[in-house]
Parts: structure tokens; C-alpha cells; sequence
């Protein structure tokens, strides 16, 4: 595995793991819709509610990631310096300031100096 598909592993996992779990809770909303006996009344129970609104959060979590590797790859964000991936949100460690790489997974800290200037 490079560390190229690793940052789109990394970044387009949690999308689908919510599809999935989306795709199953519809799934199970309209299969307790249809057997219900007032199903000519309201197909959609609140199973299939939550399963369709965790289908739009996936389609949005891809429509961000998607952003994110279009704005790598025109150059407007931090890339890492040992494999070119993308780099992750800044975070607080011991260190100051710390981003993690999205392909290598190397952590790339800054001093409390910027941070302080910030």
C-alpha cells in the first residue's frame, strides 16, 4: 500500500462507514415499513429517517474530503515533506503545535513560538 492510497483510505473511511451503516438502517426502516399493518398510511418509520439522514452525512463527509485533495493538489494546503501527502488539523501535544501526515503518518511539530504568535 503507498502512502497515496493510504491518505485516501484515511480520509474516505469515515464516509463510508457511515453509508453503511446508513445503507442498513434504511434498509431495516423499510422492511419494518412494509410489514407494519398501517403501512399504507406511512412507509417511513424513523429507522429509515436516520438511515437516509446518515446517507447525506456520508455524501457530505465525501464532498469534504473531496475538497481537501482538491485544495492539495493545487498547492493551497500543508503538504508533508517526506511522502508529499496531505497533513491532518492542527493539534496540541507537549511539543506546541503538531500535524499528523494523512500518508506516512509522521508528526510534524512546530514550537510555542508561532503558537504564541498566532
Amino acid at each position: 500500500m503507498t502512502y497515496l492510497s493510504r491518505m485516501f483510505f484515511r480520509l474516505y473511511a469515515p464516509a463510508t462507514c457511515v453509508a453503511a451503516s446508513g445503507a442498513a438502517l434504511a434498509s431495516v426502516g423499510r422492511s419494518l415499513g412494509a410489514d407494519a399493518a398501517d403501512a399504507a398510511e406511512s412507509t417511513l418509520t424513523l429507522t429509515s429517517v436516520a438511515g437516509y439522514a446518515l446517507l447525506l452525512l456520508a455524501a457530505a463527509l465525501v464532498g469534504l474530503a473531496s475538497l481537501r485533495l482538491l485544495r492539495w493538489k493545487s498547492g493551497a494546503v500543508a503538504s508533508c515533506f517526506v511522502c508529499g501527502c496531505l497533513l491532518q488539523a492542527e493539534r496540541e501535544s507537549r511539543h506546541g503545535i503538531s500535524r499528523r501526515c494523512t500518508g506516512c503518518g509522521k508528526i510534524h511539530a512546530r514550537s510555542g513560538l508561532i503558537r504564541a504568535m498566532r
